[in-house]
């Protein structure tokens, strides 16, 4: 029983990207060597150029998103403040943002008359459209 406990924290704790290591990078790194350690580090293990290699397309996402959270300042100091766990909250909160807009639809405008008294009581009223 042990044994299993301790393998499941283990492998908890080998599934979180450490993003500088991802990059090859110290954490003073300047700009500059984020740009070199991404381009070498993305070549070297870009799907195109590893053809079948899971292990090279693995490589590959957690570089991206190495270099997505590491270029923008926001996601680095929320990053180096609350760790590996609230990137992924921050993740998960964006996806789910821009899937709701992309679900939004044009709204509709209908010009209807109705009485200052209907307004006033809250006085509830149908309309009927066809989408089509």
């Amino acid at each position: 029983m042990r044994l299993v406990i301790h393998l499941c924290i283990i492998g908890l704790v080998l599934s979180k990207l450490d993003y500088y290591d991802a990059l090859e990078l110290a954490k003073d790194f300047s700009q500059n060597e984020l740009e070199r350690a991404y381009k070498r580090l993305s070549n070297r293990y870009h799907p195109a150029s590893n053809p079948g290699n899971r292990e090279a397309a693995k490589n590959y996402e957690n570089i991206q998103r190495a270099y997505t959270v590491l270029n923008d300042a926001n996601l680095r100091s929320i990053l180096t403040r609350y760790g590996d766990d609230m990137m992924k909250v921050v993740e998960r909160h964006k996806k789910t943002r821009r899937n709701s807009d992309e679900q939004r639809t044009e709204d509709i405008i209908v010009k209807w008359k109705v009485s200052l008294e209907q307004l006033y009581i809250g006085d509830t009223l149908q309309y009927t459209y066809n989408k089509y």
